[in-house]
């Protein structure tokens, strides 16, 4: 029996980064209440930019991508 390296086991159970999928749909959700409450244009960018986060967190994560390895 062969032992694999986390690497091949995310390779074999589809690759998907479950915990980068849900910071971002935890950071897509801090925007929406963001920009849910009255807080002017530096809260609606705020909550823009913490959507858009949100967002690359979520796409890296099912494609198992990069835009987070530093």
């Amino acid at each position: 029996m062969q032992v694999l390296s986390p690497e091949e086991v995310k390779a074999v159970s589809g690759g998907v980064n479950w915990e980068q999928v849900g910071v971002g749909f935890g950071a897509l959700g801090l925007g929406v209440a963001i920009a849910a409450t009255p807080v002017g244009a530096f809260g609606a960018a705020a909550a823009a930019g913490i959507s858009y986060f949100g967002g690359v967190a979520i796409g890296d994560g099912f494609i198992e991508g990069a835009a987070f390895d530093f």
